[in-house]
């Protein structure tokens, strides 16, 4: 039966108005509420909305659905709400902010940015605005999900110049239609060019002489980038490496770089391509260079490109099913403002910091989600039931996903930053020379398309890697070598790996 929500909630409008303190309101299938108890004594169960859905239907009302209210002026902490909903396969609502009236009130959507938003943190705003205030800024992926967010929010802070660089024509023409639109007088260039041509970055890197760079550009979905190995390596390796070294060949004073927490314990392409980046940029920043390199891990953003969220928007809206790949999956998510706000936060305490070298910041991404949850709550929100309205269904892990990412490696240790909402790890460093020979020879290999090589060479580089079954059978067949002839029994230390140690560099 399609519910009406007008009808439902004008049968509850009586209760709210006589002042009763709910938390929440439970609607009944035919928007009456007569054989409910009094509603003030409803209030006395809000600390268990099961309990009161089954006091109801033992008193003979079926529950239709869940409107939230809370009287004015009140915030609600949603999340309780919403897994309730989903665990008890009804759709959610809310009642919009602002008095009531006589009239029935209206209902509003509930967002996933209300359930998955995190506690507000102090924004080091001065810190941020010295960080691009009167200064060149160069942002790559400028067109991205997460890179699109920076352009924005660096734009508002008044930089003397902006350097927009996408290889997306059509990216790069929208973010530059929205700098545009918001920031008109600030001087801005968007530039198309792909992180892989090294001497195309060099170009732009020297025109522009960019005081601070924004490193957003990646291959970051997963399977995709499990297929294509060499493209993955091209892009987040090579790609990463050909920004830093043109950073520092210019005199930059800060590269920042977005990485991924599928780079911790790597199981993907993926996640191995962004773990040899960031191995880089510290290596780099370990080195005492002017260049300094914050690096920053970010779990996932909803609504960013490959994010989870649109695939589920689409199934939901065609009725399903919404396809999950495991029951027990579970993921950090952020939304793209909280991501964008923390990772600048860390930029402006690395930048004020350079006396600490080779650390990573890592974002404070709260507890993680079920993804099975994540798609009931999703269901609910679009006022259906799950698993009746719209059904759920596990099409297995796909290669290289894992149940559930890691913020940090063991080997790391970690303190406060100093910033809210970010903290650091202090991790092993690699001797910068092997890194670059190990990366130039990835990069002639995946120019060769020779993508077993390329994951052997992964596998070596990165130890967790090795568990897969495909990348042993190559160093059973003795394919699987690191260039520049080091051993591959030590994996990191392979490369010249050395715990990080306690000492700053002047």
């Amino acid at each position: 039966m399609k519910i009406s929500w007008k009808r439902v909630f004008a049968s509850l409008h009586d209760a709210i108005m006589a002042g009763a303190a709910m938390t929440f309101a439970v609607a009944a299938r035919y928007g009456s509420l007569e054989a409910a108890p009094d509603p003030k004594r409803l209030a006395l169960w809000s600390g268990d909305l099961e309990e009161v859905v089954a006091r109801l239907s033992r008193g003979g009302v079926q529950i239709d659905a869940f409107i939230v209210a809370a009287p004015e002026g009140q915030k609600l902490s949603l999340q309780e709400f919403a897994q309730t909903a989903a665990r008890l396969r009804l759709p959610l609502r809310r009642v919009a902010p602002g008095p009531l009236t006589s009239g029935a009130p209206s209902l509003e959507d509930i967002t996933l940015e209300d359930l998955l938003g995190h506690p507000p943190v102090a924004l080091d705003l001065q810190g941020i605005r010295g960080l691009a205030t009167d200064r060149r800024v160069l942002v790559t992926g400028a067109g991205g999900g997460i890179g699109s967010e920076i352009v924005r929010q660096v734009s508002s802070f008044g930089p003397r110049s902006l350097a927009l660089v996408d290889n997306s024509e059509y990216a790069l023409y929208e973010i530059g239609q929205r700098v545009a639109t918001e920031a008109p007088h600030l001087s801005r260039r968007a530039i198309i060019a792909d992180v892989r041509d090294r001497e195309r970055i060099a170009r732009v890197v020297h025109e522009e002489e960019p005081a601070i760079v924004f490193h957003a550009a990646a291959l970051k979905y997963v399977p995709l980038v499990e297929a294509n190995a060499c493209e993955g390596v091209l892009t987040n390796v090579v790609g990463t490496r050909n920004v830093a070294d043109a950073a520092v060949a210019n005199g930059a004073d800060a590269v920042v770089m977005n990485l991924t927490d599928k780079a911790i314990k790597p199981s993907s392409v993926m996640g191995a391509t962004k773990r040899v980046a960031e191995t880089y940029c510290q290596a780099l920043d370990f080195s005492g260079m002017h260049t300094c390199f914050i690096t920053v891990r970010v779990g996932n953003v909803l609504d960013s490109n490959g994010s989870v969220v649109p695939l589920f928007k689409r199934q939901i809206g065609a009725g399903g099913p919404v396809t999950v790949t495991h029951r027990e999956t579970k993921r950090f998510f952020m939304t793209i403002r909280e991501a964008t706000e923390l990772v600048l936060q860390a930029a402006a305490n690395g930048a004020a910091r350079q006396d600490q070298r080779g650390r990573i910041f890592v974002l404070d991404m709260g507890e993680p989600v079920r993804i099975v949850d994540l798609a009931h709550t999703m269901i609910a929100l679009a006022g259906l039931r799950p698993e009746e309205n719209v059904r759920t269904v596990v099409t297995g892990l796909r290669t290289g996903e894992k149940l559930f990412e890691e913020l940090f490696d063991k080997d790391e240790r970690t303190k406060p930053s100093g910033a809210d909402g970010v903290f650091v790890a202090m991790a092993r460093f690699a001797d910068l020379q092997v890194l670059r020979c190990a990366i130039s020879e990835m990069d002639e290999r995946a120019l060769h398309g020779r993508s077993e090589a390329i994951r052997a060479a992964l596998a070596e580089f990165v130890p967790s890697c090795r568990a897969r079954a495909r990348w042993k059978r190559l160093e059973r067949q003795g394919t699987g070598r690191l260039p520049c002839g080091r051993s591959s029994q030590y994996g990191l230390a392979g490369l010249g790996a050395h715990p990080l140690p306690d000492r700053r560099v002047s």
